[in-house]
């Protein structure tokens, strides 16, 4: 169940078994690796694409093109954003191997980091598509939240053409 979990969360970026760092090898714990993909895909994932939806509908009147632009932009700044946060935060990730005596600090390798930042890239895009036509359809629909019920018809079925 754990590695279906993993495999949710993170994708196509699973945890590194063994790294070789400095002809030592470290490897990371399943625990410890569990715990930085909940705080990728929710703290840096989730959270920043539900407040930049909030903010693209509610901080506009545009409805039709400007609107599916503006949605767009908001889409990709989010990705670009949630890339960079999850670099920053992976990349100062401190872990501690070894025996008590001799103990390791060591990082991430770059590229298992830049893998991570690419899959919540992806992940936030996804995200930001599927949350907006859940709260459109909540806020806008059911709740009646003029914000939302003006572009109700958006981000689906029209995705690309106003």
């Amino acid at each position: 169940m754990n590695k279906l979990i993993e495999y949710i969360l993170n994708w196509w970026v699973s945890r590194p078994s063994n790294i070789f760092i400095s002809g030592v090898t470290c490897s990371v714990l399943p625990e410890h690796w569990m715990t930085l993909s909940w705080v990728n895909v929710l703290a840096f994932t989730l959270l920043p694409v539900l407040i930049s939806i909030i903010f693209c509908y509610t901080l506009t009147s545009s409805i039709g093109r400007p609107f599916l632009i503006r949605w767009w932009k908001f889409n990709i700044l989010t990705a670009l954003i949630v890339a960079i946060f999850i670099y920053i935060f992976m990349s100062t990730k401190i872990f501690v191997s070894g025996q008590t005596d001799s103990l390791i600090y060591w990082s991430l390798p770059s590229f298992i980091i830049i893998n991570r930042c690419l899959a919540g890239f992806l992940q936030s895009v996804l995200y930001f598509l599927i949350f907006s036509y859940l709260l459109v359809n909540i806020l806008g629909g059911a709740l009646n939240i003029s914000k939302f019920k003006d572009n109700l018809s958006y981000p689906i079925p029209k995705l690309f053409k106003a």
